[in-house]
């Protein structure tokens, strides 16, 4: 399997209880700011560079999610009256007052973390129009978030013995504790142009897929659900790989790996306007598959540009399958727990000396593929029984970080063709730092978590994109959010109460959804992943079959091969529930 599984289909990283952890112990008024650990006040990954992270390492913070571990470096620090910013006063009488022990201060009020009694604040208390503190996955700190955003980059890298030695890995990354993310947003508005091929544009296909609905197979119609990510896209640059002979290697340069600067001036939706492949995990069963682009700009009609159906399974259009055996075998809809398929379209990309962006050359009958760029529209009919329903596990036993957990995610085409653990690639700006994630990054679109510890949860999905631009959406709830209560008729879930959701969730890089879309484990839902380049929007829904929006009948449940603009508006403005 290619390098994308794996770098986000596990969630992990930030540990949200820690703040928590540290205020209490240090009996602190408030719970601490992201500046405690982080070099800005807005967070994210690979900004847990703050001088008291590294104290807390040096006296034996070891574990992810162990606060136990947490717990005794604390101790440590009050015992040796570590001083991180030598200023005479201890760390840990510093934070008991609400000050921050990174800096250096002697008159106690220019290192306080929020305001000083000179300029109007109040000594460690955050101002009510101060923006939330978040932590790690957009979560803020008054709804004890559970996030854990920069150990899911490790994560992917890994499967088998390999992914466990790198979990071991993992645990040292927790030094990057206190993870805080508000989202970079748009810095630009000029939307100007990439400079990244984009590849080729796959064309119509013969036909539409027409409704493929057995009665049996159909659980009592639900209400249906839907996220809506808006203002998404922002400037910035990723490392893109180049063969070594022929360069650029102006973002790095190492042994037989050339990175270069891949800059985007734009805003709309970048960079997810780029070539994307679709990665599925099971346990995972699909009737049908299909993507629409628009005939020229957004607002003509809307094509049928790839499909595959259940019914003809040998006779995908305009698609490609890698993984899980499906080079040989052909893709069947059944994906088993642990397995992993990615479904790119079928142009080739011509790998070997001089391709840009990269990838090695590939053995006899072995190619890679373009994904989609520019708006695109995914449906997916699909349901995601337990493992133990369905069979044709790739794992051994049920102990994996990934069992029982199936997952949609969405990944720049480069990173997917530069191969399984692959050492150079453009997930993070420097091949030794991959578990930033600061690069082209990646889109968990609906990803249910295991991970076999306190986030783990079967029955919703975590929905989160990062990269270069910073990170927007929310992760995993864990034990927050319990359906067990919940009819079969809610799909969107409410994180905070844990009830359905009165409509949908809207969501930006400033806040997070606050709810959650819930895994259907028996009967069918179509699955919608719109990304609109116009509009700066990405729309996710879940929709029963047996009760689609009249808004949007002229897409389903009959997947046509043409269909007009206004019906993608409406998908982009539906709310559900209703």
């Amino acid at each position: 399997m290619v390098l994308v599984a794996l770098f986000l289909g596990t969630t992990a990283g930030a540990t949200s209880n820690f703040p928590s952890v540290i205020r209490t112990a240090t009996a602190m008024e408030n719970t601490p700011p992201c500046i405690l650990c982080h070099a800005t006040a807005i967070g994210g990954r690979g900004t847990a560079t703050q001088p008291f992270a590294e104290t807390l390492r040096q006296h034996g913070l070891t574990g992810a999610f162990d606060t136990e571990s947490l717990q005794a470096a604390l101790n440590g620090v009050k015992e040796d009256r570590a001083d991180t910013d030598g200023d005479g006063t201890g760390d840990w009488d510093e934070l008991a007052a609400g000050r921050n022990p990174n800096v250096a201060s002697s008159n106690g009020s220019s290192d306080l973390f929020f305001g000083s009694t000179t300029d109007g604040g109040t000594p460690g208390v955050v101002p009510l129009d101060a923006p939330p503190i978040q932590y790690g996955f957009g979560c803020t700190a008054a709804s004890a978030p559970t996030a854990f955003a920069l150990l899911g980059a490790p994560v992917l890298l890994l499967r088998g013995r390999r992914r466990r030695r790198r979990l071991e890995v993992t645990s040292l990354l927790l030094a990057l504790l206190c993870a805080c993310s508000q989202g970079s947003g748009s810095r630009s508005p000029d939307g100007g142009p990439s400079t990244e091929n984009p590849g080729p544009t796959p064309g119509p296909v013969d036909g539409g897929l027409g409704a493929d609905l057995d009665p049996s197979e159909l659980d009592p119609a639900s209400h249906g659900g839907t996220l809506t990510f808006e203002s998404i896209g922002a400037p910035g640059w990723y490392p893109s790989r180049r063969d070594p002979a022929t360069g650029p290697c102006d973002a790095y340069q190492g042994t037989g790996c050339c990175l270069s600067k891949h800059t985007i001036e734009g805003n709309e939706l970048t960079p997810w306007d780029e070539d994307l492949i679709v990665t599925l995990r099971g346990p995972m069963k699909v009737k049908q598959f299909a993507v629409y682009q628009p005939e020229g700009d957004s607002k003509g009609p809307w094509n049928l540009v790839s499909s595959w159906d259940a019914r003809s399974p040998k006779s995908p259009e305009g698609l490609h399958f890698e993984g899980n055996n499906t080079e040989a075998k052909g893709f069947d809809g059944v994906i088993g727990t642990e397995c992993l398929v990615d479904v790119s379209t079928s142009e080739d990309f011509t790998c070997g000396p001089g391709s840009a962006p990269y990838c090695p050359p590939q053995g006899s009958g072995k190619k890679k593929t373009w994904g989609w760029s520019g708006s695109k529209l995914f449906v997916m009919l699909a349901t995601m029984p337990h493992a133990g329903s369905l069979g044709q596990a790739c794992s051994q036993g049920s102990n994996g970080n990934w069992f029982d957990a199936p997952w949609v995610g969405l990944s720049h085409g480069e990173l997917v063709r530069a191969g399984a653990f692959g050492g150079c690639h453009c997930y993070a700006k420097e091949p030794d730092k991959w578990y930033l994630g600061d690069g082209c990054g990646q889109f968990n679109v609906f990803e249910v978590v295991n991970d076999n510890n306190d986030f783990r949860n079967l029955d919703v999905f975590s929905t989160n994109m990062f990269g270069y631009g910073g990170y927007v959406g929310e992760g995993p709830c864990g034990s927050k959010c319990n359906v067990s209560t919940l009819g079969g008729e809610a799909d969107l879930i409410d994180k905070a109460t844990s009830a359905e959701a009165a409509r949908g969730a809207v969501a930006s890089p400033a806040r997070g959804p606050g709810a959650a879309l819930r895994r259907p484990v028996s009967g069918y839902r179509y699955f919608l992943i719109l990304l609109d380049v116009p509009s700066r929007t990405v729309q996710l829904a879940l929709i029963h079959p047996l009760n689609v929006p009249a808004s949007v009948d002229a897409l389903l449940p009959g997947l046509p091969a043409r269909m007009e603009a206004s019906t993608v508006e409406a998908v982009r403005t539906m709310r559900l529930p209703r």
